[in-house]
């Protein structure tokens, strides 16, 4: 059965405030004269005020015995009332309330749940169920329909039975269809995926759910053939194609928990469907583990070359002296006294009779100039050369632009694959023996970097009739990584690596809602005076910094270098003082006590269930989702758990992770927490929520996946765990990415995807949060980038135009805008950002994308023009604002005390190692992570909220400025060693979840907000 608490199924609340009862339960005069039209005695009177008004609120009747008596106190003195017994359960007993509840209903034009209810039950279900899979979902959509429709709302486990049988009926319509699809043959090479020989031999069904490990040669030629393996397994008939890709999805998340046995167990039709959902994802999957482990192969290419380069010059830094004394010494005869010839004989001696192996010297050596390595490459490419042609046969690549002349070049050097001379012509001779014969180039070179151009043609021809065949294939292959990440390229069929021009909204889509979009945002969508308005914001911020530069006493320039002087910052009185009453007063608590409470206090655990959503429900699930929690957001494990437990078993935990919890449902869980922690009055003191930080933190793991990689700052192989967190210190949102990627990439996913009552509009990072990308996409998606930049003054500042001067900051300007490009591209750069708040693509997508810088892509040129003078902004008010400083110093702080907190969580496992290559797992256990620390802080902030209000009984409280400067990230009262016991009969205290402040304008008793 689903929740009650998961859906919109509207509820009253047991405490509601003084806001709540003015606003809900406050009857209208017109109400009140009904009532006493209706009624005679003032029991009844009130019993139909109170009924009206929660029927009004609900949409269904509930006892008046079950509204909260402060509602009813509340009505029965707007009603003047007072002193009457509130007790209205006489009045449910009576045949006068259900005569009520008729004229209720008419009076508020709503229809009685009957037949016509439950048919607009079933139809909304039945269409909703086509896309949505969870029954919270259908019973909300349902909700919506009977709400519009002006249905009386059945009893929710009447919403709930609906859903199931829907659900059910929907599904088994889908299995069928799928399943009526395939021919005898089809089905049986799916039955061939259960089936394993011997008991020692895995099943092909495990062998789909592999994931690739570290990008090794040997891995990447494994998985060319499991893309063929895959590829002979799809049907392109059988159905999939009628699914939406949510429900696809859902499907495969399903199958993708099931081991064969229980595969084997389900009906013929369910299973031929889950198969073949999981075999399309896991074919798109293989295809973007491809493209990711060709990138990685062909960086670790050009890594070795470098430095190859390195080792080079130091083998030959003798030999180069050499050169150079040669040379000196060539300069001291040519400028010595005497005659020419005697100079020339005099240079002669230096040089030797033959000059040929100087000349080769300097040639060889001026080949790398510029820290050219490409030269190296070969040595290293010979290994890989079969893989990569090999992995060109089967990916499928095409260009997303008309520029043709990559795709060209890959099929040149397809067609001389087989070739063994060293040079293969890139000419032919048409109509040779006639008038007309012509030399026609077979190639366009025009994309290729001078670099490469050096190499890969006869620097003895002026018009390159040959070309270096491996120096050329190299060149080829480096582009297609280039152009890969750049977007340039793409693969049908890929996630990652597909068109992402086909993934945003129609023209039509944009022009029906563009206007509307930039009046939500506040800004122009017309070329033209969109240019105008950032001209003018531009001008403005330039020339109030520069005005503003003389009488400003935190900046100067030293060395004609603009630096910024810190303040010194005094902290309040009280703020000791309140910090050792907290570690005095705060009680000590084993961490699997702090996860019993906060579920007894939210019930968190309600958001976890089968995956399926058709399993069992199982023994004590409450009790074996929080030992579940604890056990891998500690990084504890199951088997360390089972032996520190009392009572749990390994396979049960292992049960539970991979049958109940999916990374969907723990974010689920993370929200409903931030919720009820934004109620508290605390973290309002530390912010307004309106603001963010981003930070990353390195987790070491195993090596053999796909994920981990070598970190350059942190040294050792790991990935990143990149957190959102509230300027009230609360995580609201976490990933897990590759250390080598730019984290400015995510910067925007974790605002768009929080769902929590937490909205931020501001974002703060550190210097790794910043790109001119970044910034112009964050303005049009209305979010306000302001990040903290190391080395701010090595960036470049735009100027509105070339002729603009500035009398004191002028030297920082060093580009131009080009407005032009903008204006032009606006469109282009509007539907990004529209298609991404219509949830057709991720922020992260694009930006992957539009950070790699393309020669072809207008659009990322346009982006970081954009960018460039949204920064060029920041800029200018940062230097100017010391506040501002202040505050985005204080923000990524938080972020990193954030990091320390829960490195300190995770205190399983051998040295913290995350013990995992599966990517799925990996991401999934930071978010067991997240979820546990956000229990820790709420927890935190309730004791801490507790000790303030004892605190206030007895005459003390403190000022806001005090409370300010606190902390949620308390550890030293928190158990993390030792036997661990669940106890379930555990009873917190109720929370309250206001606080005392000092008032400075008054002297007065402190006052609760």
């Amino acid at each position: 059965m689903a929740s009650v608490h998961e859906t919109a199924y509207p509820r009253l609340k047991r405490n509601p405030s003084d806001q709540d009862l003015s606003a809900i339960y406050t009857p209208t005069k017109e109400e009140m004269a009904l009532a006493q039209h209706l009624t005679r005695s003032p029991q009844t009177q009130l019993g139909f005020l109170v009924m009206l008004k929660t029927y009004q609120r609900l949409g269904y009747a509930i006892k008046t015995s079950d509204v909260p008596a402060a509602a009813v106190r509340h009505i029965a003195t707007i009603v003047g009332l007072h002193g009457f017994q509130l007790d209205l359960t006489t009045y449910d007993c009576s045949p006068t309330r259900y005569r009520h509840l008729n004229i209720i209903r008419g009076y508020l034009q709503i229809t009685k749940y009957g037949p016509q209810a439950k048919a607009v039950i079933e139809e909304s279900m039945e269409k909703a169920a086509v896309t949505k899979h969870e029954l919270a979902d259908l019973i909300n959509v349902a909700i919506e329909e009977l709400v519009r429709h002006r249905l009386e709302l059945p009893a929710f486990i009447a919403l709930d039975r609906a859903a199931r049988q829907v659900r059910q009926a929907v599904s088994t319509q889908l299995y069928e269809q799928v399943s009526q699809t395939l021919k005898r043959a089809e089905r049986v090479k799916l039955n061939r995926l259960f089936v394993s020989t011997s008991l020692a031999e895995k099943s092909l069904w495990n062998r789909l759910k592999e994931d690739p490990g570290k990008p090794l040669l040997s891995r990447l030629q494994e998985w060319i053939e499991r893309l063929e393996w895959l590829a002979d397994l799809q049907i392109p008939n059988s159905g999939l194609l009628d699914i939406p890709a949510v429900k696809l999805k859902a499907l495969a998340a399903e199958a993708q928990s099931l081991d064969a046995a229980r595969m084997k167990e389900m009906s013929d039709a369910k299973r031929y469907t889950l198969a073949l959902a999981l075999l399309s994802t896991q074919y798109a999957n293989t295809l973007d583990d491809l493209a990711e482990m060709f990138i990685k192969r062909d960086r670790q290419l050009h890594h070795k070359g470098a430095e190859a380069l390195s080792d080079y010059r130091r083998r030959t830094q003798a030999r180069t002296d050499e050169l150079i004394d040669i040379f000196l010494h060539v300069l001291l005869a040519y400028d010595s006294e005497g005659r020419i010839t005697t100079r020339f004989k005099s240079m002669k001696i230096v040089i030797g009779d033959d000059p040929q192996p100087l000349i080769d010297d300097c040639q060889e050596h001026l080949a790398y100039v510029g820290n050219n390595y490409f030269s190296f490459l070969t040595r290293f490419y010979r290994s890989h050369r079969a893989v990569f042609f090999r992995l060109l046969e089967q990916l499928p690549l095409c260009s997303s632009t008309q520029d043709q002349s990559l795709i060209n070049a890959i099929e040149f050097i397809k067609a001389h694959r087989s070739k063994r001379s060293k040079w293969v012509p890139m000419t032919q001779i048409v109509n040779q023996g006639t008038p007309d014969e012509a030399v026609v180039p077979l190639l366009d070179l025009s994309w290729v970097p001078n670099k490469w151009r050096s190499l890969i043609t006869d620097p003895q021809q002026t018009t390159p009739t040959k070309i270096h065949r491996l120096y050329f294939e190299l060149c080829v292959f480096s582009h297609i990584s280039l152009e890969l990440q750049s977007g340039d390229l793409y693969i049908p069929g890929s996630n990652e690596f597909g068109d992402y021009y086909s993934q945003l909204i129609s023209w039509e889509e944009y022009q029906d809602s563009a206007e509307e979009y930039g009046k939500m945002i506040n800004l122009p969508t017309e070329g033209k005076a969109f240019v105008q308005e950032m001209k003018q914001r531009l001008r403005t911020a330039a020339k109030t910094a520069d005005q503003a530069f003389p009488t400003n006493a935190h900046l100067s320039f030293k060395k004609d270098r603009l630096v910024i002087h810190k303040r010194q910052r005094q902290l309040p009185e009280g703020l000791a003082e309140v910090k050792a009453l907290i570690e005095r007063k705060i009680k000590p608590v084993s961490i699997l006590d702090v996860l019993c409470d906060t579920e007894k206090w939210l019930n968190w655990t309600q958001c976890f269930g089968p995956l399926s959503g058709f399993d069992t429900k199982i023994i004590d699930p409450v009790e074996r989702y929080i030992t579940t929690t604890f056990c891998y957001g500690c990084n504890i494990g199951p088997n360390q758990l089972a032996r520190s437990v009392p009572g749990s078993d390994r396979r049960q935990i292992w049960w539970i992770h991979h049958r109940h919890i999916s990374e969907e449902k723990i974010q689920q869980a993370i929200t409903g927490i931030i919720d009820s922690y934004n109620r508290f009055s605390l973290p309002k003191v530390w912010g307004s929520g309106k603001q963010a930080s981003v930070d990353g933190t390195k987790w070491d793991m195993y090596e053999q996946n796909l994920l981990a990689e070598y970190h350059i700052h942190y040294g050792g192989y790991g990935g990143i765990g990149y957190y959102h967190i509230s300027d009230t210190y609360i995580a609201l949102f976490s990933h897990f990415i590759p250390c080598g990627v730019w984290e400015a990439v995510y910067i925007l996913d974790g605002l768009l995807k929080n769902t929590s009552e937490i909205q931020p509009d501001t974002i703060h990072g550190d210097t790794q949060s910043q790109s001119c990308t970044v910034f112009a996409l964050a303005f049009l998606l209305g979010i306000t980038l302001m990040p903290r930049i190391r080395g701010w003054q090595n960036l470049a500042f735009y100027r509105p135009s070339r002729g603009t001067r500035y009398k004191h900051l002028d030297s920082l300007f060093t580009e131009v805008t080009d407005w032009d490009l903008i204006e032009t591209h606006l469109p282009d750069m509007l539907r990004v950002a529209l298609s991404i708040k219509d949830g057709k693509v991720q922020a992260s997508t694009l930006l992957r994308k539009l950070g790699t810088n393309s020669r072809k892509n207008k659009l990322f040129q346009a982006f970081h023009e954009l960018g460039g003078v949204l920064r060029t902004i920041f800029l200018l008010q940062y230097i100017n604002d010391p506040q501002m400083q202040e505050t985005i110093h204080a923000e990524t702080n938080k972020c990193e005390a954030f990091n320390r907190f829960i490195k300190w969580i995770a205190f399983g496992g051998e040295n913290q190692v995350l013990s995992s290559n599966n990517r799925a797992e990996l991401r999934k256990r930071i978010k067991y992570n997240h979820l546990v620390a956000n229990c820790l802080i709420f927890y935190n902030v309730s004791e801490m909220s507790r000790i303030l209000n004892e605190e206030a009984q007895n005459g003390r409280t403190y000022d806001a400025e005090v409370l300010a400067l606190l902390s949620p990230y308390w550890m030293d009262h928190l158990n993390r060693f030792g036997l661990f016991f669940l106890d379930q009969q555990r009873n917190p205290p109720p929370i309250n979840f206001e606080i005392p402040i000092a008032q400075k304008e008054q002297e007065a008793e402190p006052i609760l907000v």
